[in-house]
């Protein structure tokens, strides 16, 4: 017979702050798709960055595919992020249990790529896609092959300006724009400046290898486009408006619902 823990009734109070502490110690995580593994796998990764008598508990969350695991203090949850975590020779993503959503719109992607690959990619750099579809021209009303994601991560800055995808005998760059981050200067990998004010001479520059064309005009298209709030679980585009900030930066529209 399995051992129960059981806790004495509480008030609402009492219950709301003994959940916003263990929040504050939760970590996600999220593995790869391909990764078959059981509880016993996962405690046993999870030795491997934080001692287990730093760990309060682990659960299945979706598919076997993410987990929770609740630290004993904050310290030893960020360490669990910030280590390189892998499960049967798989890297897993880590992040915390409630972390900023942020606003991706990916460009230079024909329509008929699917979506759940590009998030598979995506994930390849450790951004987890929350909600991923297409965008729609507010002047002329099509969907466009603009895509618009919802997506946490460990740290916006990781998040590479270009991806280089390949499906199915297609392949290209793509332009990821973040919205709230100004994109990089081409010429000396700077996000202060445009790469036309860039003082920086040609011979004296350090290109960066994804960062080699000069996308002024996406860049300036980045800083007034945004998404309306979602109709439903069956919407099949999202429009553009002028509105911007944290929270409909969090609640932005999305295609299709795609579960990661």
């Amino acid at each position: 017979m399995r051992a129960v823990v059981t806790s004495a009734p509480m008030s609402k109070a009492a219950a709301m702050t003994l959940y916003n502490e263990r929040r504050r110690r939760t970590a996600v995580l999220h593995l790869d798709l391909s990764a078959s593994c059981r509880r016993t796998d996962i405690v046993a990764a999870l030795s491997t960055t934080v001692e287990c008598t730093n760990i309060e508990a682990v659960g299945q969350l979706y598919n076997n595919m993410t987990w929770d695991v609740v630290l004993c203090d904050e310290d030893s949850k960020k360490r669990l992020v910030d280590g390189n975590m892998r499960v049967s020779d798989k890297p897993v993503t880590v992040i915390d249990m409630r972390p900023q959503a942020y606003v991706l719109r990916l460009l230079r992607i024909p329509t008929c790529v699917p979506n759940e690959f590009i998030a598979a990619e995506l994930k390849k750099v450790e951004v987890v896609v929350m909600n991923l579809g297409y965008e729609v021209d507010k002047s002329d009303g099509l969907m466009s092959n603009v895509r618009v994601c919802t997506f946490e991560c460990r740290d916006v800055e990781d998040v590479p300006d270009t991806m280089q995808w390949r499906f199915d005998g297609l392949t290209g760059r793509a332009l990821l724009f973040v919205r709230g981050r100004r994109p990089r200067c081409h010429r000396c990998g700077d996000r202060s400046h445009k790469v036309a004010t860039c003082t920086t001479t040609a011979s004296a520059s350090v290109m960066r290898a994804d960062n080699m064309e000069d996308d002024d005009s996406d860049e300036e298209e980045m800083q007034t486009v945004d998404v309306s709030p979602p109709a439903g679980p069956t919407v099949t585009a999202v429009k553009e408006t002028s509105e911007s900030g944290p929270e409909s930066s969090h609640n932005a529209a999305v295609a299709s619902t795609l579960a990661v």
